[in-house]
């Protein structure tokens, strides 16, 4: 019983001495500097003084909000901008203000009640009511005008009723239906011949205005609903001659007119069904030198001319099929 009255003293005693050295790796993670919030002003101005002290190391240093910031005399203890920009967008300036360095009744967004922002008026910054801009694109303006300045109908987007944005009409700006471009998936058949007609009415604008999967194309006369390209997985090989015939006919005008994976390519005489290049996968060694042979020729043109594993890569001389970088490594 002796024996357990001795010890116990003596790992109170062990334990009392540990803690201190313990609790003493954890204390300087606590009085690491954070970082406070904001962002340190604009410097407007330098002071001449070469080397200027510096009142601050670290932003917990400084009292409250305030960052150790530049202030263009050394680092000191600054209120920091919270910069919050409010929606909308600032109106145009329609005016020009005749005095010399006009006072500004705000800084920033912040300084302005509920939505209004800070904005540049016709004599310096001041809380005003912003544009709301509505969602949508501008319509392309087909023509334009001969009035020299036409006359505005609209200066924003918040002046227009329902959905209608302020946009370039071709004669000034004007309250227009905006354009909800959704492009269906295909590309739109070529076109062999041209139109007679003096600017051919459209039978339809965008591809919304199509049903089903028909997309709106330029045709022989005019925009209408057809029925479009679709494009087959693969690349084109290379073109490795040129007939000598002048406009060779096409045997195809899209890759929907080929059979299974073949694509309608440049067969270097005119366009033809052709199997794709389908790229093995991996990447070309590097080349880090180059013959003096001008245009060296190529043994092979894609990597389905390559056996197995071989790829068909540019080398020192030439096109060849080489093993990818890295084969062979674990």
């Amino acid at each position: 019983m002796k024996s357990v009255g001795i010890f116990l003293p003596v790992w109170v005693l062990t334990l009392w001495m540990v803690l201190p050295s313990w609790s003493g790796t954890i204390l300087p993670v606590q009085k690491i500097p954070r970082v406070k919030p904001g962002t340190c002003p604009v410097v407007p101005f330098r002071c001449k003084m070469h080397n200027p002290p510096n009142r601050c190391q670290s932003d917990s240093q400084c009292p409250g909000p305030e960052k150790c910031c530049d202030t263009g005399c050394g680092l000191g203890c600054v209120l920091t901008q919270q910069v919050t920009e409010k929606p909308g967008i600032c109106p145009l300036i329609t005016s020009t203000c005749h005095m010399i360095n006009p006072p500004d009744k705000c800084k920033e967004d912040r300084d302005c009640p509920g939505p209004m922002k800070c904005c540049m008026s016709i004599c310096g910054k001041e809380c005003i009511q912003p544009n709301q801009v509505k969602s949508g694109t501008c319509p392309v303006v087909p023509f334009r005008c001969h009035m020299l300045n036409p006359p505005n109908r609209c200066l924003s987007d918040s002046q227009c009723p329902g959905p209608e944005k302020c946009c370039d009409t071709g004669c000034g700006l004007g309250c227009v239906l905006t354009q909800q471009v959704t492009e269906k998936p295909g590309i739109c058949p070529l076109i062999t011949s041209t139109c007679r007609m003096i600017n051919p009415p459209d039978k339809c604008k965008e591809d919304r205005d199509c049903p089903g999967p028909m997309k709106c194309c330029m045709s022989i006369c005019g925009k209408e609903c057809i029925q479009p390209n679709q494009v087959k997985p693969g690349t084109c090989p290379v073109v490795p001659f040129r007939c000598y015939m002048l406009n060779p006919p096409n045997r195809c005008q899209s890759d929907s007119q080929c059979p299974g994976p073949e694509k309608c390519c440049d067969t270097g005489c005119g366009l033809g069904c052709v199997l794709t290049q389908q790229g093995k996968p991996d990447t070309c060694p590097f080349v880090i030198f180059k013959c003096a042979m001008y245009n060296p020729p190529d043994r092979c043109q894609s990597d389905r001319q390559c056996p197995r594993f071989k790829k068909c890569c540019e080398t020192f001389c030439g096109k060849d099929c080489v093993y990818p970088k890295g084969y062979g490594k674990a």
